[in-house]
């Protein structure tokens, strides 16, 4: 039996609509689209940690802040993915052979670098790092967190070595903070160090709330 114009014209956008949608790309794929269209960058969000704002734009050769500051990178695990094969391409290594099922499940990474300081003592040991919404002060703790030794140097007076961090945090969490940007929180040996995450870069990395 032939159906009548207007009900093959409903069923063709209802199979649309149901068989037409694009899945939501896994970690890797999205990677790999980035990276063939030269978009890797826009995996993450960078900014640089310092004990105040105003320090933030106090900014010396390079563009780096004038004080002590610490080099911040938040990506999900997508951008996570395209920033270990970069290092690993820098090293010579097959870093897809060496990406395991778990770096490719959809998570928050925070990874945090101290400065080489030109002049003074160097950055304060980071102990821990949290994600602080700027309108609700709710905090989200990492599921892990790992601190690793610098090896080019040692704070004035300081108790323990300068160290990077790295954190991941639950992807679910992060979407579900409240709207507008949050700060990224490292609690370092003297005191706080925080960065943020603009609403534009939020929107960009999780989706806009």
């Amino acid at each position: 039996m032939k159906l009548p114009m207007p009900v093959v014209i409903v069923c063709c956008a209802i199979w649309t609509t149901v068989h037409g949608q694009s899945v939501e790309q896994t970690p890797i794929e999205a990677y790999r689209e980035a990276a063939k269209n030269g978009k890797e960058d826009q995996l993450w969000s960078r900014c640089h940690a310092t004990a105040s704002t105003m320090e933030r734009f106090l900014v010396g050769p390079g563009g780096h802040p004038e004080y002590e500051h610490f080099h911040v990178t938040v990506a999900k695990t997508a951008g996570q993915i395209a920033l270990f094969l970069a290092e690993a391409k820098r090293l010579y290594r097959n870093g897809e052979a060496e990406l395991t099922d778990r770096m490719k499940t959809d998570a928050v990474f925070v990874n945090a670098d101290p400065h080489p300081p030109s002049s003074g003592p160097a950055p304060a040991a980071i102990e821990h790092i949290v994600l602080l919404s700027k309108s609700s002060g709710i905090a989200i703790q990492p599921l892990e967190l790992k601190l690793d030794p610098v090896d080019w140097g040692t704070a004035v007076g300081a108790r323990a070595r300068p160290n990077r961090a790295s954190a991941r945090f639950e992807l679910r969490q992060v979407r579900e903070l409240p709207a507008g940007e949050f700060d990224v929180v490292l609690v370092t040996q003297y005191g706080e160090r925080r960065c943020k995450v603009g609403a534009k870069d939020r929107e960009r990395l999780f989706g806009g709330r």
